[in-house]
């Protein structure tokens, strides 16, 4: 009963014995508590006394190992405080050279790729060399022999060699058809040298050493030689045959002329044959394709063909013509060249709806419009667009040439001046005139000073000015009649032109010669401006019936609806007008007049909105025709 009556009376040191039994922490020092602890053990006999000294023992035995645990972690860490500035480095050392780590191997992946990349373009550079040296057809040039008293008169060997490469030059230059050019070397030329560690050649030695060995060049080399009757210069070549052209001293700069043709036609025989049609020789070209056929292979021969039937059709032979057309097809389905010639031919023949059948079996044979179609075709059907009148794409075909061609055009003649008289038909002056300004070569040859006459003859009829469209056409027609076959063959329909222009200018008396000498012409336009002829003299049933005869000729094809509306529409007649105008759209959806017509048709009889349609839709395809915009303003006025 004591103890426990003891014990619940100290609740105090009850608890600080518990906890130190429990271990939740060391015992407080309290000096106050154990004195008391002391008497009360005191009072209650010798054995608690004993107890409580053993416990007090412990308790400051258990103190003494804490306070060196507490002095040992002190200790470590203090020396943990000080290791924590060297870590700190340490980290930052490691993140620095982890940093310089990444750089170094991005550095180094960037030089793998340049590496890699420079590599890659010394492969493809020497696989081009290599290439380019197996498929070199290249004509060199080196300098000729002459002997020594020719010499001294300032022939040199070096200056002939130079006066021939530069012969060979111009006859490259001339021609602009669409086949690859054979490059022309001329080894008297210096030469960058680059040399070739350890090989004690230069970069152009080795070079020339590769597409000697793997090429097929032609070496070319020339001998000058005095004769009895004057100079002899003979050339020589790999796979050329020998041959000498003899003259006057005087004439050597001609026996140079001559032999750079001879051998430009053994290098290149289709280039020549163009190059001897354009320049007029035309009997020279054919015995030259027929003497070269047997020797050429398929695409050439093929070619061959296609000059062979230029020339005929220039000497307006169209049958033999086109009989050489069919060949070359035949030969090649798919070089193009003859078929667009063969449009032409057949529309200067007469047989315009022939033409624009053949011109549609050709479209299909080259997929036009299909996925499948070859798009560098594309500027070849310029002649087949226009026999629809589609404007637009003749002249966006042929602008396309003209650009490609340094503004010459590839058709063998200066193409320029004939966009012009496209822009015209257009009712685009603004276009027409600059292309005439800055054409090359315009009015130089013949061709090109005949059409840029017709351009701007259409220019001054479309503008209203009839005396000076007369003027115009009356000097084309004086400068046609003297030319050779060759050039009147490319202007064959213009003379259409003549009646109306001369009607319209009151110079009767010229239109009545002009529609006598156009009578024998079997062309729609003849037949529709024969047509608009009559009706401005007031005999609409004869006009009518010239009409219907243009339609009959070719029902395909868009003009002689259109001008047979416009004249109806002149009459009052405005359904019959619509009519025909539907009729010229539906053959020629892309050309400006149908519609705008159409579009006057619509306002003469107060159909507002449907004539403001076709004036727009109109606008589409003539954009830059003021008239049309005018009349289109005029009438959007009204509606507001």
């Amino acid at each position: 009963m004591t103890q426990d009556q003891s014990s619940t009376e100290n609740p105090e040191a009850a608890a600080s014995a518990g906890d130190t039994e429990i271990g939740l922490g060391p015992p407080a020092t309290d000096s106050a508590g154990i004195a008391s602890l002391a008497l009360s053990a005191a009072a209650a006999g010798p054995a608690v006394t004993d107890a409580l000294s053993g416990f007090l023992h412990e308790q400051q035995e258990l103190a003494r190992r804490q306070r060196i645990v507490a002095d040992r972690q002190s200790a470590l860490l203090e020396h943990r405080i000080e290791r924590a500035g060297l870590e700190k480095k340490h980290l930052e050392a490691q993140n620095q050279h982890l940093h310089l780590q990444q750089l170094h191997d991005r550095l180094r992946i960037v030089l793998d790729i340049g590496l890699a990349a420079l590599g890659v373009a010394l492969l493809t550079g020497l696989i081009w060399t290599i290439y380019d040296a197996a498929s070199d057809r290249s004509i060199v040039v080196n300098a000729f022999q002459v002997p020594a008293a020719l010499e001294r008169e300032g022939h040199t060997g070096t200056a002939l060699a130079s006066t021939f490469l530069d012969a060979l030059g111009q006859l490259r230059a001339s021609n602009r058809h669409y086949g690859a050019k054979r490059v022309l070397v001329g080894e008297i030329d210096p030469q960058v040298q680059v040399e070739i560690p350890e090989m004690h050649i230069s970069f152009s030695e080795f070079r020339r050493l590769l597409h000697e060995a793997l090429g097929s060049r032609t070496q070319l080399r020339g001998d000058l030689a005095e004769t009895p009757d004057g100079i002899a210069l003979t050339l020589r070549g790999t796979e050329l045959p020998s041959r000498t052209f003899s003259g006057k001293p005087q004439d050597l700069p001609a026996l140079i002329t001559q032999a750079a043709e001879y051998v430009y036609g053994q290098a290149d025989p289709v280039e020549m044959a163009y190059f001897l049609h354009r320049a007029g020789r035309l009997d020279e070209a054919i015995a030259f394709a027929r003497s070269r056929f047997s020797t050429a292979n398929r695409a050439e021969r093929a070619a061959l063909l296609n000059v062979w039937g230029n020339v005929l059709i220039d000497e307006d032979r169209w049958d033999d013509g086109l009989a050489k057309y069919r060949a070359a097809i035949a030969l090649e389905p798919t070089y193009w060249n003859p078929y667009s010639n063969s449009v032409t031919a057949l529309q200067g023949a007469g047989r315009e709806e022939e033409a624009l059948h053949f011109g549609e079996q050709w479209e299909r044979a080259a997929h036009r419009g299909e996925w499948r179609e070859n798009r560098s075709d594309r500027n070849l059907f310029a002649y087949v667009d226009q026999l629809r009148w589609d404007l637009p794409e003749t002249i966006r075909a042929l602008r396309a040439d003209l650009d490609a061609s340094a503004g010459h055009g590839s058709y063998g003649e200066e193409n320029g001046p004939y966009v012009a008289y496209l822009y015209g038909l257009q009712h685009d002056p603004a276009e027409a005139e600059l292309l005439l300004l800055t054409s090359p070569n315009v009015d130089v040859d013949a061709y090109s000073i005949l059409q840029s006459t017709t351009a701007r003859g259409v220019l001054a009829f479309d503008r209203g000015d009839f005396a000076a469209a007369a003027q115009m056409w009356d000097d084309w027609h004086r400068k046609l009649v003297v030319q050779s076959s060759q050039v009147q063959s490319q202007f064959i329909g213009f003379d259409c032109w003549l009646p109306i222009v001369f009607e319209m200018a009151n110079r009767h008396a010229d239109a009545d010669t002009a529609l006598e000498r156009t009578a024998s012409e079997s062309l729609v336009d003849c037949y529709r401006m024969r047509g608009d002829v009559h009706d401005h003299r007031g005999d609409f049933a004869q006009a009518q019936k010239d009409y219907a005869t243009g339609v009959a000729l070719a029902p395909s094809l868009p003009p002689a609806y259109f001008s047979w509306g416009a004249a109806l529409l002149r009459h009052g007649q405005y359904d019959a007008a619509i009519d025909k105008l539907r009729l010229a759209n539906e053959r020629g959806p892309h050309w400006a007049d149908p519609l705008k017509v159409w579009g006057d048709v619509l306002a003469k009889q107060r159909h507002t909105r449907q004539a403001l349609v076709k004036y727009n839709a109109a606008l589409k395809y003539a954009p830059n025709w003021q008239q049309l915009k005018d009349a289109r303003d005029a009438l959007a006025k009204q509606t507001t």
